[in-house]
């Protein structure tokens, strides 16, 4: 059995943002997350705080999967949570680098039934009234698991510097979550001899974070 972690940042953090959240944050469709098992979140990207907001929203589950010595992992960019304003997420909050090494450790994660976070996209920091492009790790980390995605849309104002964003992380928010997506379990071996599949893959997910967001997606 494994060794059970106190995880004691973590939830001080959840319950804290939990607490500043309460009367800025709507959430809607949490009834269509998979309330067992390891599943994708793939949201937009429009705010550094988005990683805590989406968390917020998924509180009550979150403690759920706490109490199984689990909890949500995030696909981050390391080199911006090095900045010394943020570095102390990377150590305690489940971020995972944006590398083949991360990826592979989030099928792990997923294999034993942990959450994760991605942002297929990239950060949005510009009020783009589309969504474009999509990074094929989301793809890969569905295929290779066969861990179910669910689309969010994280509408909060769209920030590109930390001030910024801790300004906007007291407006009013919105997370909604779409419709899970499931796709077919492959191996690597697969995949690289049909790279085709892993691009649809990522189209498909990108459309419906679009969707979800009342967005256009842009490939």
């Amino acid at each position: 059995m494994p060794k059970k972690e106190k995880n004691t940042l973590y939830k001080a953090l959840l319950l804290l943002v939990k607490i500043l959240l309460k009367s800025t944050l709507k959430v809607v469709g949490t009834e269509k997350i998979p309330k067992t098992g390891g599943f994708i979140l793939a949201s937009n990207h429009g705010s550094v705080f988005d990683p805590l907001i989406i968390m917020s929203a998924l509180y009550r589950l979150i403690k759920k999967f706490l109490l199984l010595n689990k909890k949500m992992y995030w696909i981050t960019n390391i080199t911006v949570l090095d900045r010394f304003y943020l570095s102390f997420l990377k150590k305690n909050c489940g971020c995972l680098p944006s590398t083949g090494k991360g990826l592979l450790k989030s099928i792990s994660l997923l294999n034993n039934g942990n959450p994760i976070g991605i942002f297929p996209a990239g950060p949005d920091l510009d009020n783009e009234k589309n969504i474009t492009g999509g990074k094929t790790g989301a793809a890969y980390m569905a295929l290779l698991s066969g861990a179910s995605v669910v689309p969010v849309a994280c509408k909060c104002p769209k920030t590109n510097t930390f001030f910024q964003g801790l300004l906007g992380f007291f407006l009013l928010k919105r997370v909604e979550f779409g419709e899970p997506i499931c796709f077919p379990k492959k191996d690597r071996l697969y995949l690289k001899k049909h790279p085709d599949v892993v691009e649809n893959t990522i189209k498909i997910i990108m459309h419906e974070i679009a969707k979800t967001s009342g967005e256009k997606y842009d490939p």
